[in-house]
């Protein structure tokens, strides 16, 4: 009882010092910090195996907490002074247009810009208020992060520094202080995958059921999450009528010519669109008047638009597959903010997906009952990868597209493996 009245004392004098500072009501964003509070608490409990990794996690809560007022107010983290411009405006638009609850779902354009609108409507329109909900998520996904490996794995140490690794990483963690859906959508698709193999290991319907509803709610966010369904739907079918088919053979063939018909079809071109970024938005940080100081440079840029001849895309692919998944490359670093985004976030998608290639490569190292767990992973991060890479022509795109399945391969690097000599070598 004495603890918790002394969270409860300290999120509320939180609340009433950053609701001064950041000039919003204090009852907008009490919920938020009560439920960041209430996840921080669940983390720790957590990491209490491991002290270096609570006074890590106590210290990022003491930066985050400050670093939430700044940027609230300033909106000039590095990556993210774009987006809160267009998510504001768009949920407006919706909430504006809407006479009830249904209708603002309705006229949404995802479900990220759905919930703004809510938060809106409950405590008025004020995109200061939305950064507050944003920071707890992040605890929430490296929570069921957490829980996924130690799943997989049973190490809780290892599930404790893998966890930990999703909230430091430099572009995460900037994220989380942003108004952006990456960390709602890792939350949702990471808890998807918690579970989905959950029924993997324990066959339990109802974890069935909330991973499809969880992978779902990430679609519904960002089209191009479908990736996570469409492969959940391909495990069950594979174990139920093609049970001595090797699964990523019959995977690569599905998603080839899945892939070939979406893209080869002149109906299915504004698909492509919806997953080239971010509802087209330059033309709305214009509408809203954010001015040409918010518009992403064009040196960010590392390929054209997508070609709209078959045999282009096909040409393209590996060359649109390698940029999207670890660009900007080091001869790309040509100003401050190219080597900004290097330092953040690409030196460490070489050694990610270094690691990923060199899994797919070795899958006849792990036991059956993690190799299963690896391709179903494996295949969610390459069909990501796919469908976002025709899409995405500048790394700015790249960096925050590949943040959302950053769980995943997380997830992948902590599978346990018989020969860890092979996969390590």
């Amino acid at each position: 009882m004495g603890f918790f009245l002394g969270v409860s004392f300290l999120v509320i004098i939180y609340t009433v010092v950053a609701a001064l500072m950041a000039e919003v009501n204090a009852l907008a964003i009490l919920p938020a910090n009560a439920l960041l509070a209430l996840t921080f608490v669940k983390y720790l409990k957590d990491c209490q195996c491991n002290k270096k990794a609570r006074t890590i996690c106590v210290i990022l809560l003491m930066v985050d907490l400050v670093l939430i007022i700044y940027n609230s107010v300033n909106r000039n983290l590095p990556f993210t002074n774009v987006d809160w411009a267009n998510f504001d405006y768009f949920a407006k638009s919706a909430l504006n247009n809407s006479n009830n609850l249904f209708e603002i779902f309705g006229n949404a354009i995802d479900l990220f810009t759905a919930v703004v609108a809510l938060l809106y409507r409950m405590f008025g329109e004020n995109v200061t208020i939305v950064y507050f909900y944003i920071l707890p998520l992040s605890f929430v996904s490296a929570h069921y992060l957490y829980k996924t490996i130690r799943l997989i794995s049973g190490d809780q140490n290892k599930s404790v520094w893998f966890s930990m690794i999703s909230l430091i990483m430099p572009v995460n963690f900037i994220f989380a202080l942003s108004v952006l859906r990456e960390i709602p959508i890792q939350c949702v698709s990471i808890a998807s995958l918690y579970y989905f193999l959950s029924y993997t290991f324990k066959k339990e319907k109802h974890g069935l059921v909330l991973a499809f509803v969880l992978a779902a709610s990430a679609a519904l966010m960002h089209s191009g999450m479908v990736a996570i369904l469409v492969v959940y739907a391909y495990v069950l079918l594979q174990k139920k009528f093609l049970k001595n088919v090797k699964i990523i053979r019959v995977s690569t063939i599905v998603f080839a010519v899945i892939l070939a018909i979406v893209i080869s079809l002149p109906m299915f071109a504004p698909l492509l669109t919806r997953f080239s970024g971010d509802g087209g938005a330059n033309g709305v940080v214009s509408a809203v008047s954010t001015q040409n100081k918010y518009l992403l440079d064009a040196n960010t840029s590392y390929i054209s638009e997508a070609p709209s001849d078959f045999g282009g895309l096909i040409t393209s692919l590996p060359y649109r597959m390698m940029m999207f998944v670890v660009a900007p490359l080091p001869w790309q670093i040509i100003n401050g903010g190219t080597l900004v985004a290097f330092l953040a976030d690409a030196i460490f998608r070489y050694y990610i997906v270094y690691r990923v290639i060199k899994i797919a490569f070795n899958l006849r190292h792990y036991s059956m009952e993690d190799r299963e767990i690896v391709e179903t992973m494996l295949m969610a991060v390459i069909l990501f990868d796919l469908i976002f890479c025709f899409g995405t022509t500048n790394y700015g795109q790249a960096m925050r597209h590949r943040t959302k399945m950053l769980p995943f391969e997380l997830c992948l690097l902590s599978v346990p493996v018989k020969d860890k000599e092979c996969l390590n070598g």
